[in-house]
């Protein structure tokens, strides 16, 4: 249990393996050496129960961000392989009862003709066999105000937006974009989350501040959750310190203008889905991928006609441990980051969390749903 100390008059701690809160010391019986991670952890990369596809239905993209890993490489699905696509996931979906889309990109919707008709194809399978199905979608969102009034009807429950600082620093990377997103996300329909990602660079961290002064300012609805980003490009040791001491101001700032902030901190099994044997990324071209940070890249580990024809590569994703890490393993934050990304812990890097996941913790605690119940957390068990 991790000890947050006094807040509200009440002693509380964080349940690092069921992340529950709770006024009382639970002792946790789970370690490595007797297995029972471990064994969980191998479970959970071959659960069929779920099945997630991440589709990037356009390489191509609107905007030309300097720092993008994809470098803009373009690439166009075809009304064909959307159809076979379909097919593809239809059939590995026959024994998972839920079915995780997540739309990516390049943009996506430079393609919403293909999202539509793949979309269309697993809602019809999807009610007839009695599968859950749930749609994210993330965008740039230079196209939302021209099909915003069609998310609905493809089943999008969440999107993800992001802005590169303020207006004025935002419009000159983003091609002047800002208005536009904040009028489109306006008009979305309530139902829908929205997430907003603001990326948080070196050169412009002073100015995030002024970023949340126009969100506030400029947001109308009220199903929005804002979280804060560092670039990959940037990531090293020193920096993502600064960016978690950085954070924890922003949070208390983002609840100040009324805003709400988006939390994560719930333990994991994998550090990322990539690890999990029924996760797949598919490309416009119907080439199969294990990491999103792949699209763009001449990875593939076989295509939606072949199947998955590179084992080895393959393979790779499901075996790689992170218990021979000693250094992860004396982490308190283990059981939330699973070792991060692999290839940035390889890099030496950790995430912010490791800096700041008290005072982190904390807030989450304090600004969670009201129905949230603390006595029901005391009486969970591991």
């Amino acid at each position: 249990m991790i000890n947050l100390g006094n807040i509200d008059g009440r002693q509380i701690y964080f349940n690092q393996y069921n992340g529950l809160f709770s006024s009382i010391n639970i002792p946790l019986n789970i370690t490595f050496e007797n297995g029972v991670l471990i064994e969980k952890r191998e479970l959970s990369k071959y659960d069929i129960s779920e099945i997630s596809f991440t589709i990037a239905p356009s390489l191509s993209c609107n905007c030309n961000c300097y720092y993008c890993f994809e470098l803009n490489k373009g690439g166009l699905m075809t009304t064909q392989i959307s159809k076979d696509i379909s097919d593809y996931i239809i059939e590995k979906s026959i024994s998972s009862s839920v079915i995780h889309i997540h739309w990516f990109g390049g943009e996506p919707l430079m393609k919403f003709d293909s999202i539509k008709l793949i979309s269309l194809k697993i809602i019809d399978f999807s009610k007839k066999n009695s599968k859950e199905l749930r749609f994210h979608l993330t965008t740039n969102g230079l196209l939302l105000k021209k099909y915003y009034k069609e998310l609905q009807s493809v089943n999008i429950s969440s999107l993800q937006v992001t802005f590169d600082g303020p207006s004025h620093i935002h419009n000159r990377i983003r091609n002047n974009s800002f208005e536009q997103i904040i009028n489109a996300i306006n008009i979305i329909d309530e139902n829908c989350l929205i997430l907003i990602r603001c990326n948080v660079a070196k050169s412009w961290i002073k100015e995030i501040p002024f970023l949340i002064d126009e969100l506030s300012a400029s947001l109308k609805r009220k199903n929005v959750e804002i979280y804060l980003h560092f670039l990959y490009e940037e990531m090293e040791s020193e920096w993502i310190k600064e960016f978690a001491y950085f954070e924890i101001e922003m949070i208390d700032y983002i609840f100040n203008k009324n805003l709400i902030y988006s939390f994560n901190y719930k333990p994991k099994l994998l550090p990322c889905s990539a690890h999990r044997f029924n996760s797949l990324m598919i490309d416009c071209n119907g080439n199969l991928k294990k990491c999103d940070h792949e699209f763009g890249k001449n990875t593939s580990y076989g295509t939606i006609y072949t199947g998955v024809t590179d084992l080895i590569g393959f393979k790779k994703w499901l075996s790689y441990s992170i218990d021979s890490n000693s250094k992860c393993r004396k982490c308190q934050i283990f059981s939330i980051c699973q070792g991060y990304c692999i290839s940035k812990l390889l890099n030496g890097a950790c995430p912010p969390r490791k800096y700041n996941y008290k005072a982190y913790l904390k807030r989450a605690y304090m600004h969670k749903p009201i129905n949230e119940s603390l006595e029901y957390n005391q009486n969970c068990k591991i």
